[in-house]
């Protein structure tokens, strides 16, 4: 039928492709944004429970804004490091899950996930945004439940 179409009407068989691929198009562009937004979350759950402040550090542009407890400062590359050693060091990561995942707006993507360490348990935020081809972590929250 689309042949016949085609040989018949060749403007209005190119207009239906249009409309029919056109939306396939930037359904799938939004599928795989989202796939790789939440492919960083897990790689930054992964590297929190192996407690490779290392790796994790590598996922930070400049400055990134870290809560813990009740400790909230921006810190650069270097000094986010070192707080976030400090605080694997204070508590062991036994599990974490990942409880909510969600789009902020301004190509940001965020994660709400549980922590259970040695000593306590944890609600971590974390949110990446999108800079250019890659996503940066921004903002990293540990606080107590």
């Amino acid at each position: 039928m689309l042949l016949v179409l085609y040989q018949t009407h060749q403007p209005y068989y190119l207009l239906i492709m249009r409309a029919l691929l056109i939306p396939l198009f930037f359904i799938f562009v939004g599928f795989t944004t989202s796939v790789n937004a939440n492919g960083i979350i897990d790689s930054i759950g992964k590297l929190i429970i192996a407690n490779n402040t290392q790796e994790l550090c590598n996922f930070i542009n400049e400055n990134i804004d870290i809560t813990i407890i009740d400790e909230d400062q921006t810190y650069s590359k270097y000094q986010a490091m070192q707080v976030l050693n400090e605080f694997f060091k204070k508590h062991q990561i036994l599990n974490f899950e990942i409880l909510h995942r969600g789009n902020s707006g301004n190509n940001s993507e965020f994660a709400i996930a549980h922590i259970n360490t040695d000593k306590n348990a944890f609600r971590a935020y974390i949110l990446i945004n999108k800079l250019e081809k890659s996503y940066q972590l921004i903002e990293l929250r540990f606080e107590e439940e």
